[in-house]
């Protein structure tokens, strides 16, 4: 970590850069498509189509790997969502 904790990876435990295809679901839509960009013990990053998501909870299932995980959203931009586990 940089002296100045400018740009630095604040998390406990270091992301993995990923392109792993996942689905967010909220309760009563569809799942929406997305990518899984990176990730950590402790959360991930998301990009969809759209972040159109209001909820502050979503699952996020990757059938691939058998996981579904319910996630805290974090932070949110036009295309990128950031969740917690």
């Amino acid at each position: 970590m940089s002296s100045n904790g400018q740009g630095a990876d604040r998390r406990r435990f270091g992301r993995r850069d990923s392109s792993l295809a996942a689905a967010l679901v909220l309760r009563g839509q569809r799942p929406q498509p997305c990518t899984i960009i990176n990730y950590s013990a402790s959360g991930a990053l998301v990009e969809v189509r759209e972040a159109t998501i209001s909820a502050q909870m979503v699952r996020l299932v990757i059938d691939s790997h058998g996981i579904d995980l319910v996630c805290q959203v974090r932070h949110k931009s036009q295309s990128l969502i950031g969740v917690t586990f």
